[in-house]
């Protein structure tokens, strides 16, 4: 007869018939498994073994079954437990200061920090909130909303009164920490008490064996807000109950978990004295405390940090707003704390066969199937005489994390006198399954992934499509896939689930895996071979558990770039060099076809942010870019005195994206483009001239010139105006200043210079009107113009004051010239006293002040002419 066995490879799950399958064979042999049954997702596995519940007892198995398979068991993980090793009080601040009640958050948004109250020196009611906004932070499980402080404010004046647990987060880690321990260690002890001024909601130790008593522990976690901060209190009854053997148990060790936010009041006595093996209260060596300390550095550490030094415990410093932190501190406290054992070694012996037969399994043959539970395989088959009472023994081996051993060995009897079974089934009563003939269906064929690759969407660079490719079709899509950035540990991994699609009309070969609510870091596909991202399908089907390499299919993008501007004051005499350096940084080497002169493109960044690449240019190079050795360093020394010019700091570089550069596995980049940093260039005035010249002329009269006291004009590569060929005469392109109203008086707002740039100008060109007289500027940066009118004899006429760049000016795209952006100075033609201006010629005299504080003088001449047919307003 022909026998049928099933062996797994390590990590694999075993499948068998449900209980509800039955294939009837006529004189079958089985074979002893452990019992089937489902776990989450309803996967159909194993059903764990309990060493200690078969010790001492007799099993009766059928008569037909002749042997102990080598696979199909799996070791309960509570075999792997010592629990009740540690008893842990829990010790919670409940202070005032762990409250939020207002965030300042810097002007140039690098830093915020949260304030317990705005009882600061310097602000006052009207700092925080209405004008300045709200907030909205984590608080607990949900949201709350925070005021926020005037930026401008300094919050120097408040160095005590940050919020301890700004987002609500310190009862919650405690909770989860419970529950920890509880799963971990059901025969450990825990106590819980909070403090301010004294003890707050105290519960004495339990044993964390029953709901009852983890939930007693977990509701009386009750956050307060209370004034005072005591250490002593607490800590002399954390000592009191774990010294006492009426209230923990002797044998366990003992542990002090306690968190706060400050140092205690000098009242207090900062809790040292309890330390003391002489305390009078509670004599005796103090248990080590893990002191968890919620603040920034400040002389409030050295307390609780000497507490935990001198009794043998750990210290840590948590920045308050950093919550994810704070619970994985208490994460590894609670590791280093409880004991945990895993198996490293089985051996199964039955002492009834001669000789006897013996099966091993060592720490490579078990591998996790989930709930804490281990599947194992023996090396070999154990033989089982018929009709006999075997004899079986069954010893296993332990290692806890710091690398001690534990032995344990049970004996129990498997009985082959009770009735044959022909079939796949559970054993009613037993922790065993058998295995006949008939085995289960083999599962389907693995279909194979033949490639996977990342795509980048929406062109910022981190992968947001992932694509799948199989060999045969599918009839369904996975219930779901897991994706690793460059490995298989929890922090590589997608924080957000993909949905998962098929590609239309791609037969259901291919799977679309959309990872926009979760995207790929920039630059995740450049990672070194052998350590590529990876994506795991399901276990079990044609999906077969399957990893595959995901492969680089997106190209570099710029991570940085930096711009030192030409320095006139370096210029030798004889030459007329004019070049700045830029830097980039790429994500990922960079290989091009041709030369690198066109490497990389710039345009105006439009509201801080890279959204202008279809008006994007070449930078023009002075000399070949050179690459550093590891290709993704790129230095391009920019011609500065080209017509179409070069990015300055705040402008957008891109890399050049026609095909010429790519990454080394020939990716194109994508529509990426970073704002450059690095050194502004000097702030100045680069053209000043009337337009018009003359009031009273314009562009279809004979003679009319825009160009007036200006030299830096005239030639095709400086000049901002344009000469029509056919007609011979100038135009200039009149931009309205904000707030001009044709036919209104001009009173624009002047700002203060360090006030920030508002609003988006949205005006375009328009007709110059007739009636005023202007300046035509081009300037670098804003300013505010501070204008002087003379009649041509020098006598006074008027003064006014008009600004530029501080109502989004610098992002319109009509204002761009080659060297700065337009802008326009008006006159009424009126002097102070709102009388019209003769006809004659008049003395402009201008001084620009820049926003850094530099200041530049400039003076030009414009005329009036008064004509009949013609009214000045």
């Amino acid at each position: 007869m022909t026998k049928y066995f099933l062996r797994a490879a390590a990590g694999v799950v075993l499948l068998t018939l449900p209980i509800s399958v039955v294939a009837q064979v006529v004189n079958a042999e089985c074979g002893l498994r452990g019992a089937d049954t489902t776990i989450a997702g309803g996967v159909l596995t194993k059903q764990c073994l309990d060493p200690a519940s078969l010790n001492g007892k007799s099993v009766q198995i059928p008569a037909n079954v002749t042997r102990i398979d080598n696979t199909g068991f799996a070791l309960c993980g509570s075999a792997l437990k010592e629990g009740g090793l540690a008893d842990i009080v829990y010790v919670l601040d409940q202070s005032g200061s762990m409250q939020v009640g207002a965030a300042w958050i810097s002007p140039d948004k690098t830093d915020t920090i949260y304030l317990q109250n705005t009882n600061c020196t310097g602000i006052n009611r009207g700092d925080f909130g209405g004008t300045y906004g709200n907030l909205t932070i984590p608080n607990e499980t949900g949201v709350r909303t925070i005021p926020i402080i005037n930026p401008a404010k300094s919050v120097a004046g408040c160095p005590d009164n940050t919020a301890g647990d700004p987002f609500t987060q310190r009862g919650i880690a405690f909770k989860e920490a419970i529950q920890f321990q509880a799963e971990r260690a059901p025969n450990s002890m825990a106590g819980y008490m909070g403090f301010s001024g004294g003890v707050l909601d105290p519960v004495r130790p339990v044993t964390l064996n029953s709901d009852a008593n983890i939930n007693r522990l977990l509701n009386n976690i009750i956050l307060h807000l209370n004034s005072g901060t005591n250490y002593t209190a607490p800590l002399d009854s954390a000592k009191r109950w774990l010294l006492s053997p009426t209230i923990t148990t002797p044998t366990h060790s003992k542990a002090i978990i306690f968190l706060s936010d400050g140092r205690p009041s000098p009242s207090d006595q900062n809790g040292l004295k309890v330390i003391d093996s002489l305390y009078a209260a509670q004599p005796g060596k103090m248990p080590p405390v893990y002191g968890i300390l919620l603040s920034k550095p400040s002389s409030d550490t050295a307390i609780l940090d000497s507490i935990s030094k001198r009794t043998g415990g750990k210290f840590f410093l948590i920045p308050p707003s950093h919550p994810d932190s704070l619970k994985s501190v208490v994460a590894r406290i609670l590791n280093v704390i409880l004991r945990q054992y895993h198996p490293v070694g089985a051996v199964v012996t039955n002492g009834s066969t001669a000789p006897a037969s013996v099966g091993t399994a060592g720490a490579a043959d078990f591998t996790p199937q989930g709930n804490n539970e281990w599947l194992f395989n023996f090396d070999k088959i154990i033989p089982l005489n018929k009709q006999a009472d075997n004899q079986i023994k069954l010893s296993t081996e332990y290692l806890d994390q710091t690398g001690a051993a534990k032995d344990t060995t049970v004996n129990f009897i498997l009985s082959t006198k009770g009735p044959e079974e022909s079939a796949n089934k559970n054993l009613p009563g037993t922790q065993f399954s058998v295995v006949c003939i008939d085995l289960p269906p083999p599962p389907p064929p693995v279909d194979p992934i033949k490639v996977a690759y990342l795509k980048d969407i929406n062109g910022d660079g981190a992968g947001d499509l992932l694509v799948i490719v199989f060999l045969q079709p599918l009839t369904a899509l996975p219930a779901s896939l897991d994706a690793y950035w460059n490995d298989f540990g929890p922090a590589f991994k997608n924080k957000t689930a993909p949905v998962l699609t098929f590609l239309p009309g791609s037969g259901n070969k291919v799977i679309l895996a959309d990872f926009s609510a979760s995207p790929w870091p920039v630059g995740v596909t450049s990672i070194p071979a052998g350590a590529a991202p990876v994506v795991v399908l399901p276990t079990g089907g044609v999906f077969g558990g399957q990893s595959h390499a995901i492969d680089d299919s997106i190209g570099p993008i710029l991570l940085s770039g930096t711009v030192k501007p030409f320095d006139a004051s370096k210029l030798q005499p004889g030459l007329e060099e004019n070049i700045d350096t830029i830097t980039v940084i790429a994500s990922e080497p960079i290989r091009t076809k041709g030369q690198w002169t066109t490497v990389l493109l710039w345009s105006k960044s439009v509201g801080g942010k890279c959204e202008d690449f279809v008006n994007a240019q070449t930078v023009v190079v002075s000399q070949s870019p050179s690459i550093d050795g590891s290709n993704t360093k790129l230095t391009v020394l920019a011609d500065a005195a080209n017509p179409k010019g070069s990015p300055t700091k705040g402008d957008c570089v891109y890399l050049n994206v026609d095909g010429t550069y790519t990454d080394m596995d020939f990716n194109l980049p994508p529509v990426h483009g970073v704002v450059l940093d690095g050194t502004p260039p000097p702030r100045k005035i680069d053209l000043f001239r009337g337009y018009p010249p003359v009031v009273g002329l314009d562009a279809t009269n004979p003679g009319f010139m825009v160009t007036n006291q200006d030299p830096r004009t005239g030639s095709s590569t400086t000049s901002y105006s344009v000469l029509d060929s056919t007609t011979g005469k100038y135009t200039v392109s009149w931009i309205p200043p904000v707030g001009f109203v044709e036919g209104s008086p001009f009173t624009p707002a002047i700002p203060a210079l360090t006030s920030p740039s508002v609003g988006v100008e949205g005006t375009g060109v328009t007709t110059l009107p007739p009636g005023i007289s202007t300046i035509q500027v081009v300037s670098t940066g804003k300013y505010i113009a501070d204008i002087t009118i003379y009649d041509n004899r020098g006598t006074f006429l008027k003064r006014f004051k008009q600004p530029f760049g501080y109502n989004g000016e610098l992002n319109n795209r009509f204002r761009i010239a080659p060297k700065g952006e337009v802008s326009y100075l008006v006159w009424d033609l009126k002097d102070d006293h709102g009388r019209k201006a003769g006809q004659g010629v008049y003395i402009w005299k201008v001084l620009f002040t820049f926003d850094s504080g530099k200041q530049e003088v400039q003076y030009t001449r414009t005329g009036v002419m008064r004509r009949l047919g013609w009214q000045a307003p």
